[in-house]
């Protein structure tokens, strides 16, 4: 988490010169294409959270690689969570400015104004940074579930040899051919 911090820093930095710099008028023009955007992050937030542990035959897996593919999976559903709020948290933004219109936005006071902005530009900021996040913890689960995958496969693959090799031994010792021994005669000359 703390490696998102930059990222946050940058998105406070941003939120702040926009909110110093941007007329609340402008915003207006571009809420259609952010609803559409937001939606389908809600949207891919949803599905994501209905996804549910992967499949996997559980029986092959350690009870160690079981574990540690639960907790990570349990800690992304938190992310998910997390990003639902900062996506919500831009939609209601989004739906208050709607609501508000232009004509009103723009007769409230500088400071207000300039809050508003900031804080509209700062929930898309998180909201995007949160994603990409989510987005990196999914495709580091995936590293996680293809790696206990190889594991068990290659455990599976050894169990075969071992159990190959035990047979092929007990084939071979039931195939052998008892011989008496020979008895050793000294060698004479003549």
């Amino acid at each position: 988490m703390r490696k998102l911090l930059p990222f946050f820093l940058i998105v406070v930095i941003v939120a702040a010169l926009a909110g110093w710099q941007l007329n609340i008028s402008r915003l207006f023009p571009t809420f259609q294409p952010i609803s559409v955007v937001l939606s389908i992050m809600a949207a891919a937030i949803f599905v994501r959270l209905n996804r549910g542990m992967p499949t996997i035959d559980w029986k092959s897996l350690t009870g160690e690689e079981r574990n540690r593919i639960a907790e990570r999976m349990v800690a992304i559903a938190g992310d998910y969570v997390v990003g639902l709020g900062f996506s919500g948290c831009s939609i209601a933004t989004l739906v208050c400015l709607v609501a508000l219109g232009p004509q009103q936005a723009t007769s409230l006071s500088r400071e207000m104004q300039v809050g508003i902005v900031s804080w509209f530009i700062f929930s898309l900021g998180a909201s995007t940074v949160w994603m990409g996040y989510v987005i990196w913890r999914d495709y580091d689960i995936m590293l996680l579930q293809k790696q206990v995958i190889e594991e068990a496969t290659l455990r599976e693959q050894r169990e075969r040899d071992i159990q190959a090799a035990k047979e092929k031994s007990a084939a071979m010792k039931a195939s052998s051919v008892t011989v008496a021994p020979t008895p050793v005669r000294p060698f004479q000359s003549n």
